[in-house]
């Protein structure tokens, strides 16, 4: 059974562009040898390079397109620092659809060298509260 799924890309700034293609063409590679698997990409505007253009840095026509998809492929993007300024992407996305976690397994891999050969970890760390959350609301003097 093949189902299509509905991946949107937002390419961010800087070196942005850049690795989401790269990232793009190990999707395409994996796309090619898996069978069944169907991606369609859809492309979306979000980062610092948007505010002069949307008054964001997450036009709300993004916002609508990534309810619609199945998944984000989103590149690193510049966050303004200037009082006034639009919050981050990251956190703005985090909020909206309420991400409450950031989970990174970590395991080691058969047929790999490693020192730890034995390792099934996986790190959790909490998005909506605490140091890392909304960062660029800190007072500094």
């Amino acid at each position: 059974m093949s189902k299509t799924y509905k991946i949107a890309v937002l390419p961010g700034d800087g070196i942005g562009p850049e690795v989401v293609e790269s990232a793009l063409k190990v999707l395409d590679a994996v796309q090619t040898v898996t069978k069944g698997l169907n991606l369609e990409y859809i492309m979306g505007e979000a980062g610092y390079h948007c505010i002069e253009k949307y008054g964001t840095n997450l036009p709300e026509e993004t916002l609508e397109m990534l309810k619609e998809t199945d998944a984000c492929l989103k590149g690193p993007m510049t966050t303004p620092e200037e009082p006034g300024a639009p919050v981050s992407v990251a956190v703005t996305l985090r909020r909206f659809f309420n991400l409450y976690a950031n989970v990174r397994p970590c395991k080691s891999l058969p047929n790999v060298y490693s020192l730890k050969p034995n390792i099934d970890l996986i790190v959790l760390r909490e998005n909506t509260e605490g140091f890392y959350f909304a960062k660029e609301f800190e007072v500094v003097p």
